[in-house]
Formats: structure tokens, sequence, C-alpha cells
């Protein structure tokens, strides 16, 4: 019997106001671009950017992360400009420095709110501090808004439903498999380990 592993939340959003009430520049900043902006929409106050070329707005909320660390990244978005956008997690040294961008393409859509979600990895790098969650388009996009909702960024929990070996011949007491509890042709010769 092999381990199956689902990755699940810990339901604790590490993304601080993640309801968006504070104004711009207070939890939430433009980091690049123009036309950033909290906007109330109908989905409740969302992050907006424009289309202008590498538009960004960001958390100032650093997760601190450990290297392989497995995180959580969400949000809600309508997508209206002419390229895809992306949530983004940028990942610092302690000390500030850049390492990488990990997360989720979100192509152009003409209406409509959808929801996305993904597991990201932090970088393997010893000096690996912490990660910031983004919102921002492409570097070419030219055209249209974003919006997004509901920004979440969680530690993903490994969780071991079965662990490799855990039932043995041990721990199957005498007797509870008999030839009534088993299928016709359910165990086969080339399943059974040799002196099993």
């Amino acid at each position: 019997i092999l381990a199956s592993k689902l990755a699940i939340g810990n339901f604790s959003n590490l993304v601080e106001d993640p309801r968006l009430t504070q104004p711009l520049g207070a939890v939430w900043y433009q980091v690049s671009g123009s036309g950033a902006a909290i906007a109330n929409v109908a989905q409740g106050n969302a992050l907006r950017i424009s289309g202008a070329g590498n538009a960004r707005i960001g958390s100032r909320t650093q997760v601190s992360a450990n290297p392989g660390q497995k995180f959580e990244v969400s949000g809600r978005v309508q997508n209206q400009t002419d390229k895809s956008v992306f949530i983004h997690v940028f990942w610092y040294t302690n000390a500030g420095a850049y390492i990488q961008v990990t997360g989720i393409e979100i192509p152009s859509t003409a209406s409509g709110w959808n929801n996305y979600s993904q597991v990201v990895e932090a970088p393997n790098n010893p000096d690996l501090g912490y990660g910031v969650y983004t919102f921002r388009t492409t570097s070419d996009s030219t055209t249209g808004n974003a919006w997004l909702v509901n920004p979440r960024f969680a530690e993903a929990i490994v969780a071991e439903l079965v662990v490799d070996g855990a039932i043995t011949t041990r721990t199957i007491a005498a007797g509870a498999v008999t030839a009534g509890e088993l299928a016709a042709n359910a165990v086969l010769a080339d399943k059974i380990a040799a002196n099993a």
C-alpha cells in the first residue's frame, strides 16, 4: 500500500487586509506602472491594474518562508486587458535581494469573474527570507483593466493519508482477511512479495 498525498491549505490567510479595506498605499501599494487603484466593484473592494505595461500592485506583507516550503496562492479575477495578467509571489532574501518569481497566469477574457488557485513552492535557496503577493500585467499589455478580489497567500500542508509501509502483516489481525472478503482474482502471485 503506497502513500496518497494531498496539498491542503491551513486556512490561515497570511496576507494582511485581504478585504482591501485600507486605501492604496497603506497595505497594498503601486509597485510600478500606472492606473493602480482599490476600486469598489460588485464583488466588493478590488485591486485594479491598467493594461499599461508592467503595472503592478504589491502587498506590504512579507510572508516568511523556508526553502522548498509550499504555499497556496489564490484570488478571484476579471481580466479585460488585451494580454495575460498574473498573481505572482516575488521571493526575496531577508536583506531584500530579489531571488525569483512564481505564480499564476490569467488569460485575457471578455468578461466574467473566475477563481484562480495554485500551490507554489518557495525557491530552494538557503538565503530565502520571505515572499510577497502581487497582482500585475505583462510588460507589453496596452489596453483595458483587470480586477482582483479575495487575495490569499496561505501555507499549504502536505498531508500523508497513508504513509508507505504503514500497513504490514504485523498490523493486520490474524484471520482478518479471508477468502470471503476478497473478489475473485484480487490477489495474484506477482503482487505478493517472496516469503510474505
